[in-house]
């Protein structure tokens, strides 16, 4: 992260859409290209050194929720995606995500990206206390 300066390395670069994929640790992650920079190497024996990236997390904590309502459903996996990205970074166990209940659309996109997000580890309605089925909560 530019902010708190978590090194990462380039997997690849996909120019059509602006995405660069990062492993961080053991963290594989999507970002926009704007959100990393290159870090120059070191002087000390720069040929055994990988190039390395900063990747930025954005400002101020990362929320505990994530509110989709609204959204358009092309806007979805993106910001869902980079806020997951986001939330592991900063070692957040469980999200939710607000979704409302609608037509089930959102829902529905909510869920299937989820699926085969590396990221996640499960997720599931949320409780008739914790929002029912219009919240979907995330465990990274």
């Amino acid at each position: 992260m530019k902010e708190a300066g978590i090194p990462g390395r380039v997997l690849s670069l996909a120019e059509d859409s602006q995405q660069v994929e990062v492993q961080a640790g053991q963290t594989r992650l999507s970002l926009s290209i704007d959100r990393v920079s290159r870090k120059a190497p070191s002087r000390e024996s720069p040929a055994r050194l990988p190039s390395r990236t900063s990747i930025k997390s954005g400002a101020g904590p990362i929320p505990m929720e994530l509110d989709l309502r609204g959204r358009r459903a092309e806007e979805v996996e993106t910001e869902l995606d980079s806020y997951l990205n986001d939330a592991s970074l900063a070692n957040l166990s469980e999200v939710r995500v607000v979704h409302g209940i609608g037509s089930g659309a959102l829902r529905s996109i909510v869920r299937d990206f989820l699926a085969s997000h590396p990221l996640v580890s499960n997720f599931r309605c949320a409780g008739q206390k914790e929002g029912g089925d219009g919240v979907t909560v995330i465990r990274l």
